[in-house]
């Protein structure tokens, strides 16, 4: 929208017909006439307003932000505006957009308590736990007694593994409506949690003869946080770990894994290489280094890195595997195979070859990508030959399709029997349609795997 408009709005008696429409849930009506109007009075907010709400009811996205941008144009503090935008975006998973402008509508009306909640449960939805209970609290700033907002901090709270809070916070959604008894179950649930925690704690401090607020308890604490899947609160461990001893490389080794498994790659990156700085001959990290860089697609330094292990242990299994998939993504399929090759030589002359060798081509076929489309990753226990080449050919059965372009990282797994296989996801397929498919692809795997299995050895 550009030049000068007229901010006329429409008669009185069609604006109200308007909203009637709406409110008596007719939407496609409102639309209908609410359009008609628009094109004759541009400038008016009241109609943009409306039709970005019907439009939002419809479900249909493109028209409500449309709708609800010109009306910003023209009333650029609109603050449901930016709340039903942020809803939208929300829907449609892009929370970073969702989060702009749920902040837009709570900067400028700082007493909006639902913008607070939805901003929460836009920065939860991310993954960011932290900023998500600190909307959460703001909005029950403004509206203490309002039980969703008290469920979803409680939730967010749990999450980040704040079992204290957590409670306490089920607790006040009883004492507000003690008809809600299924918080007492959750609050039971929570507080075992929290007494077994505590529990692992207190019998490391007895142990090892440490305080409450030592390095190592909150290490300890992060160790235990991240087993259980509290990762950021295992982060902000960490960091109290550090804040007292900034050499403490134990919590920074731990730090890394733990962003590097919150998705936080370039933040792992950063804490891997300051701590290889000061613990240069450390394979761990030097891998799972490695492995961070090739998920940014920073192939060169990922195979340094791993090329670095291999001057340090040059019989690593692991830096050769995760080094053939650097080197497959950045499409050097040659030199990837030959890590492979050179992986199976490591194991050549032991008993269980055979099956050792399965391992590393399965674990090839799934760092690199070499899988069929529409499987999912699952892990078994190959406690035998036999186990191993049934799940390989389990996984080829489908056959391979080289080069997808969705690509399976492996993080480093022990050398021991661990083997993925990859489910079938083809649903409602009657018997015969799936008959034909698998004769059709057991055709394609009998060349296929041929050739592969020459090219390998």
């Amino acid at each position: 929208m550009s030049g000068t408009i007229s901010l006329v709005d429409p008669p009185r008696e069609d604006i109200e017909k308007c909203i009637l429409l709406f409110d008596q849930g007719k939407l496609e009506e409102t639309v209908s006439f609410g359009q008609k109007l628009s094109e004759k009075y541009e400038g008016s907010s009241i109609l943009y307003e409306i039709l970005g709400a019907a439009y939002l009811g419809l479900g249909n996205d493109e028209k409500t932000i449309i709708n609800y941008q010109k009306l910003l144009f023209i009333r650029p503090k609109h603050t449901d505006a930016y709340n039903n935008l942020g809803k939208v975006f929300h829907e449609k998973g892009d929370y970073k957009e969702a989060v702009n402008n749920y902040q837009k509508a709570v900067d400028i009306e700082p007493n909006f308590a639902d913008a607070h909640f939805n901003l929460g449960n836009s920065f939860k939805q991310a993954g960011d736990l932290r900023r998500a209970v600190e909307s959460y609290k703001k909005s029950l700033n403004i509206t203490p007694y309002d039980t969703e907002v008290l469920s979803s901090c409680g939730e967010a709270l749990y999450e980040y593994g704040d079992f204290d809070q957590a409670i306490e916070y089920y607790r006040k959604i009883m004492e507000i409506d003690p008809k809600l008894t299924s918080y007492q179950a959750i609050i039971s649930a929570t507080e075992i949690k929290k007494a077994n925690f505590e529990d692992l704690i207190n019998n490391y401090m007895d142990k090892n003869e440490i305080s409450f607020n030592s390095k190592e308890m909150y290490n300890f604490s992060g160790i235990l946080l991240q087993e259980d899947g509290f990762l950021e609160a295992a982060v902000d461990n960490y960091m109290k770990a550090i804040e007292l001893d900034s050499n403490y490389w134990e919590a920074f080794k731990n730090m890394g894994v733990c962003l590097f498994k919150n998705g936080s790659y370039q933040e792992a990156i950063v804490v891997f290489k300051k701590t290889i700085l000061a613990i240069p001959n450390d394979v761990g990290i030097l891998i799972n280094l490695g492995i961070a860089l090739r998920h940014m697609k920073k192939f060169d330094e990922s195979i340094e890195n791993f090329k670095n292990v291999l001057k340090i242990e040059p019989h690593n299994i692991e830096a050769y595997v995760h080094m053939s998939a650097s080197l497959d993504e950045q499409g050097q399929f040659d030199s990837a195979i030959e890590c492979c090759n050179k992986a199976l030589n490591i194991y050549r002359g032991r008993q269980d070859f055979e099956s050792c060798k399965v391992q590393v081509i399965f674990r090839y076929v799934s760092a690199s990508g070499l899988v069929s489309q529409g499987f999912n990753s699952v892990e078994i226990d190959a406690t035998s030959e036999q186990l191993a080449i049934v799940s390989l050919q389990n996984i080829l059965h489908g056959g391979l399709q080289i080069r997808m372009n969705k690509t399976i990282d492996l993080t480093p797994k022990p050398e021991s029997n661990i083997l993925t296989v990859y489910k079938d996801k083809i649903k409602n397929k009657s018997t015969l349609q799936i008959t034909i498919l698998f004769f059709g692809m057991f055709l394609f795997i009998i060349a296929s795997l041929s050739k592969f299995l020459n090219r390998m050895f």
